[in-house]
């Protein structure tokens, strides 16, 4: 079986600028836009109320977006990016987890409006129930699952368009953490490489 070559172009670039700090913060910036869109947009311009599972997919955001603030205070250091990776990984699965579910319960309520099953109206975990207090604007589960699933936009309702966003922010996040675990195995070689040739 063959090797994949470490020196390719796109390794090597995308390796390298991982470690900086423009490219983690641009990140972070979308995600936190994103959460920030939600509000402005459905929230107050459309007035949708967000539902729990809306709520927990801001959560979600706001998760890959500290984990983009905190890889850019040292990007070049290998923990600080790796950690960074797996906190907005983490939430990349749980806001497409939410977002599937949402979708689930858009179909149910668009075809079975009178025996659909709500899906709750209150925080499950402290930490949820903590923001929902502190920031009840943004955090507070006011609305019913399914009212949104008359939005659409490009033939997507909004459950469907944010499990486009978070499969595509999957994507790019896989292949940075593969081209950066690649390009450091890459300097590994290059390493001993050097090592071995002076015995």
């Amino acid at each position: 079986m063959s090797q994949p070559d470490l020196n390719y172009p796109y390794f090597t670039f995308l390796g390298r600028w991982q470690s900086q700090r423009p490219l983690w913060l641009a990140g972070a910036g979308a995600a936190l836009s994103l959460e920030i869109f939600s509000v402005l947009y459905f929230q107050k311009y459309l007035g949708l109320q967000p539902c729990l599972y809306c709520v927990y997919i801001r959560e979600a955001t706001l998760l890959i977006a500290l984990g983009g603030f905190w890889a850019a205070i040292w990007p070049q250091n290998l923990f600080f990016r790796l950690t960074g990776y797996l906190g907005s990984l983490a939430g990349v699965g749980l806001g497409l987890y939410f977002s599937v579910k949402l979708e689930f319960l858009d179909l149910a309520a668009a075809h079975w409006p009178e025996g659909y099953v709500s899906c709750g109206a209150r925080p499950g975990w402290a930490l949820g129930r903590w923001l929902a207090r502190s920031w009840p604007t943004h955090f507070a589960p006011r609305g019913q699952c399914g009212v949104d699933s008359q939005w659409s936009f490009l033939s997507l309702s909004m459950a469907e368009m944010l499990i486009v966003v978070y499969v595509l922010a999957l994507i790019g996040l896989s292949l940075g953490l593969g081209a950066g675990l690649a390009e450091r195995a890459r300097l590994a070689s290059s390493s001993q490489g050097l090592r071995d040739r002076h015995f």
